[in-house]
């Protein structure tokens, strides 16, 4: 069952962009995305779900409200999981901020959560506004035709060392197609022919050879026995066939010739 909400604070997602987004609308790049990290646990299921709560243009949700056991529920998993993902989403994609906000008057007590979503300008095809996370930019910001990557970060990011961001995403990459190498050479080698039994020089056995012998003793006394069963047999259905009544009986007798 979910938290009742308090009365200050329900968890929250909005989603800025220009305009506004129609519902339903995700960045086809991050849904594509094969990222181990992103695909290890719940996170890419997390970000579509986050977004059927996001309030768009002044239009309320009627969906309830995402608190962590309501999206641990839509996801089939626990709240920790649901943590997990958040963090993917948040701090290594960069797709989520995350506002953690306490109770008033309580601040050992965890209240309601406010998301934003960042990918509005993906959808849209803009350049990144100024808050965005720049591990977002640097992500996914090849996929707008003639972005700089680097004049944005260093002129809206300064502090974000994107030559080391790129350095680790190389080695992700490079460790990522290495294992999917490992696994195309074992599949190949499921695949290929088996060799058939009974070929090769393993393949000749006693048993093989004895039959396949036809030269030797037992050859010779295989055949002679199979000509005298054959002889005999050919003797006494000679013997046993009857004449036929009809071919003797009421004959005319013969007359010389004259």
């Amino acid at each position: 069952m979910s938290r009742r909400p308090s009365n200050t604070h329900r968890p929250t997602v909005s989603r800025p962009g220009a305009g506004g987004l129609r519902w339903g609308m995700v960045a086809t790049c991050v849904v594509r995305d094969s990222d181990p990290v992103l695909n290890a646990g719940k996170g890419k299921a997390l970000y579509p779900l986050l977004m059927t709560y996001a309030d768009v243009s002044s239009r309320d949700t009627e969906q309830g409200y995402p608190y962590r056991a309501a999206l641990a529920d839509s996801l089939d998993c626990t709240k920790d999981t649901v943590d997990n993902a958040t963090k993917c989403l948040e701090r290594g994609l960069g797709l989520i901020t995350v506002t953690r906000r306490k109770v008033d008057g309580r601040p050992d007590e965890n209240d309601a959560n406010l998301y934003v979503i960042h990918d509005a300008w993906l959808i849209h095809g803009i350049v990144p506004p100024a808050d965005t996370p720049p591990q977002l930019v640097a992500r996914y910001g090849a996929t707008l035709p003639g972005f700089d990557i680097d004049r944005w970060v260093a002129e809206h990011a300064p502090a974000f060392d994107l030559a080391a961001w790129r350095d680790a995403r190389e080695a992700t990459i490079s460790a990522q197609e290495a294992k999917r190498e490992a696994q195309r050479r074992k599949e190949r080698e499921r695949r290929k022919p088996k060799k058939k039994e009974g070929s090769g020089t393993d393949s000749a056995t006693p048993e093989s050879e004895a039959s396949e012998g036809g030269s030797g003793t037992d050859s010779a006394t295989r055949s002679g026995m199979g000509a005298a069963i054959g002889s005999g047999m050919g003797a006494a259905l000679s013997t046993a066939v009857t004449p036929d009544p009809s071919s003797t009986e009421n004959k005319p007798p013969v007359r010389p010739y004259l």
